[in-house]
Order: C-alpha cells, then sequence, then structure tokens
C-alpha cells in the first residue's frame, strides 16, 4: 500500500503521477489523502477481527427507499 501526498510543486506532481501510474501497473492499492488513510487503516482493522457483512443502505433509511422509484426508459 502507498500513500502519496503532494506539495503542489511541478516535480512533486510529476513524482505523484509517475507514482500512481506504478502503483496501478502493480496492483498496488494506492491513497490520496490522510482521511483516505486513516478508513483504510480503519477498515483493515475491522477486517482483522473477523469478517465483514454488508448490509444495504436502504436498511439505515427505510423510509426513504420506500419514496424512491427508479424507471428506466430505453430510447432509440
Amino acid at each position: 500500500m502507498a500513500r502519496c501526498v503532494v506539495a503542489g510543486k511541478e516535480v512533486d506532481v510529476i513524482d505523484g503521477k509517475n507514482l500512481r501510474r506504478l502503483a496501478l501497473a502493480y496492483k498496488v492499492p494506492i491513497i490520496t489523502t490522510v482521511a483516505g488513510a486513516k478508513a483504510t487503516t480503519s477498515a483493515l482493522a475491522g477486517m482483522q477481527k473477523g469478517p465483514l457483512h454488508q448490509v444495504p443502505l436502504q436498511d439505515y433509511f427505510p423510509e426513504a427507499a420506500e419514496r424512491s422509484t427508479v424507471e428506466f426508459k430505453i430510447v432509440g
């Protein structure tokens, strides 16, 4: 896993771009913000405690799910 933060200087931008390309090429996760790094470490720690269980967002907000309708229309 790599964390990449740039200061905004031209050389930093070029280096950051190259690091992101290498990470993608070698399938290495890359995190570009401190908030993302914190979220990732929290998720990894949670995974070590046991299996994760997915919960649909609608389970947290059932009233919104009942109001929401989606219609698909094929045009052409």
